[in-house]
């Protein structure tokens, strides 16, 4: 199995048209053969896991979160926006450095 996963921008966007994005970037993989690793988010685009009270940066957590998850994949599927989006951008830059296959959308 090649496991792939998916970067997209969230914050301030409309939350239709995320799961529109992401429905494209899973029928894309799926129809490639990849099986795509789960998310770090619920349906609702909520975090499934919080960082307790001892973290005293949140956001740097999650994208701790994000590239233990990312190791465990060969594949990263970039929506679009990814480009203006710092978690996606730091997705793209260590998928770069090790060599994972980048597929979605150039910027």
């Amino acid at each position: 199995m090649t496991y792939a996963v998916i970067s997209q921008p969230m914050r301030g966007i409309e939350p239709d048209r995320v799961r529109t994005a992401r429905q494209t970037a899973e029928a894309e993989l799926t129809a490639a053969g990849y099986d795509i690793l789960p998310d770090a988010y619920d349906t609702t685009f909520q975090y499934t896991d919080e960082p307790d009270e001892t973290i005293t940066n949140p956001a740097l957590w999650h994208m701790g979160k994000a590239l233990m998850r990312l190791s465990h994949a060969e594949v990263i599927y970039m929506c679009p926006g990814w480009s203006k989006a710092r978690g996606c951008r730091i997705e793209h830059s260590a998928a770069i450095e090790f060599g994972l296959t980048i597929l979605g959308y150039e910027e």
